[in-house]
């Protein structure tokens, strides 16, 4: 964490030393993003990274809207926080506006990209801005571009953020981009081949910045990657495995002939014309002769051909490679899914469990996470307000970040349809594991639903009108009967 007064970082005296400050960060993400990006060796790094992402981020968050139905409750929020409730801050209108948004951006993309920026390098940042179409944008910068920025109050507040990356300027040369974000302004910097640590600012790029709060966001973590801590165990887990590689590449390539009871005709080596010992032509031709042949004689009773190879024991071998893999899987709270624990896991109970040490490793990350995404969707929601009239309430936006863990499907479809007389059909179905639109099935449910009313309502006018006109018959029957018996 870097921490600084805000007069310091607006200061462009100071600039070589943020951006000093700033590039040894840098360096060390991009260094943790190389080795997840590792091609050779055994990619835990990359292994143990996708697997916490995919538990975090293989599900999109959930956004919905808190409604306060209590007419006394709303009308003290009123008077003391002059909230507003009603047509300025309809809630419906609040939850079409968010998804339209989320869908503009392809939330699912967006932060499966920024969860695995913060397990393969430590951290994650992005920023949101409003483009030429007057569309709200959010977009992941990656970690090792951007460093953000604290103050020295309790807690630190974010209140800036710096973003360095190379570009080749007119003459081929590679220069740093270093643009600094404060809650005023955006600056903009480049050094040159010649200077490298003198940073001038380009003016006629600089920029206001309007938004509430700084538009740039992120998290960071404490203890680095996912897998930092536990980089010399793999080292040795990899080196275990190359030992082991190497011995029986020697068996299979590299071991000798040894011949007992045979006596070359030519000797091994002769010499040359200066007089130099080299390996004889003669001898390399008996040799071959001898290693190709299908079936070798030896002169008497004592002779004998084979290999000679090394004899492996692996058993000492395969449990210190086990153990490796135990440790770092477990310093990362990485189930092992090899393991027979995981593999008889057959409800989801059971598989919960084999995850809970990933869960609870996860709670402060999910925490942070949310508190960002707030602090973005508050900057969203004031310029749509300011814009737009309305009286949108951030504080009412609910973020819900759902771990992505196997389940049985039919376990949870019955829980949730138990809840039909308690909750709505809308919550049902959207906790549902079936991939359907929600919106389109409950209105296509109230068509049917009208539909059926109307052909109820139908089918009973008939019945009543069926009904009268055989009242009326009988009446006409019975009337003509009895003029019929009087005549």
């Amino acid at each position: 964490m870097i921490q600084m007064s805000r007069e310091y970082l607006e200061n462009n005296n100071n600039v070589t030393k943020i951006v000093n400050d700033v590039k040894a960060i840098l360096d060390h993400r991009y260094k943790m993003y190389l080795k997840y990006q590792k091609k050779d060796g055994i990619p835990l790094e990359a292994y143990t990274s996708k697997v916490a992402t995919g538990y975090l981020a293989g599900t999109p968050p959930k956004f919905s809207i808190k409604q306060e139905n209590n007419k006394e409750k709303q009308n003290i929020i009123t008077k003391i926080f002059d909230k507003v409730f009603g047509s300025t801050a309809n809630p419906d209108e609040f939850k079409i506006i968010v998804d339209y948004i989320n869908d503009y951006n392809d939330l699912p993309d967006f932060f499966l990209n920024i969860c695995l920026d913060y397990f393969a390098t430590g951290a994650c940042t992005w920023l949101n801005y409003e483009n030429e179409n007057n569309e709200q944008v959010f977009a992941r910068i990656p970690s090792w571009q951007c460093v953000l920025i604290y103050d020295y109050s309790v807690p630190a507040q974010i209140i800036g953020a710096v973003r360095i990356f190379n570009t080749i300027d007119e003459f081929g040369n590679k220069v740093d981009n270093v643009i600094i974000t404060s809650e005023t302004s955006k600056r903009y910097f480049k050094n040159s081949e010649k200077q490298k640590d003198v940073y001038l600012e380009d003016k006629s790029q600089r920029e206001n910045v309007l938004w509430q709060l700084l538009p740039v966001y992120g998290i960071e973590s404490d203890t680095g990657a996912l897998f930092e801590n536990v980089i010399d165990l793999i080292n040795k887990l990899e080196m275990c495995i190359g030992n082991i590689s190497s011995m029986m590449n020697y068996n299979d390539l590299g071991c000798k002939l040894k011949v007992v009871g045979y006596r070359p005709q030519y000797p091994s080596t002769t010499k040359d014309e200066e007089n130099n010992i080299v390996p004889n032509p003669e001898r390399e031709k008996e040799d071959e002769i001898v290693l190709n042949a299908k079936v070798f004689y030896t002169p008497d009773a004592s002779g004998d051909i084979g290999w000679i190879s090394k004899t492996i024991d692996t058993s000492a071998v395969d449990l210190l490679k086990t153990t490796l893999l135990e440790y770092i899987l477990m310093m990362t709270f990485i189930p092992n899914i090899t393991d027979e624990g995981f593999t008889n896991a057959d409800s989801n109970k059971a598989l919960m469990k084999k995850f809970f040490g990933l869960q609870t490793s996860q709670q402060e990350t999910i925490k942070a996470l949310k508190k960002e995404l707030l602090r973005m969707w508050e900057n969203i929601i004031d310029r749509i307000n300011d814009k737009k009239n309305t009286k949108f309430d951030f504080r009412d936006l609910d973020i819900q970040i759902q771990a992505c863990i196997p389940t049985d499907d039919n376990e949870v479809v019955d829980m949730w349809l138990k809840l039909q007389d308690i909750v709505s059909d809308e919550t049902i179905l959207n906790n549902l594991p079936l991939d359907i639109d929600v919106e389109s099935e409950l209105s296509k449910k109230e068509e049917e639903d009208n539909k059926k009313m109307q052909e109820f309502y139908n089918n009973n006018a008939n019945i009543n009108e069926n009904m009268s006109e055989n009242k009326n018959d009988n009446q006409n029957d019975f009337q003509k009967q009895k003029e019929k018996e009087d005549n």
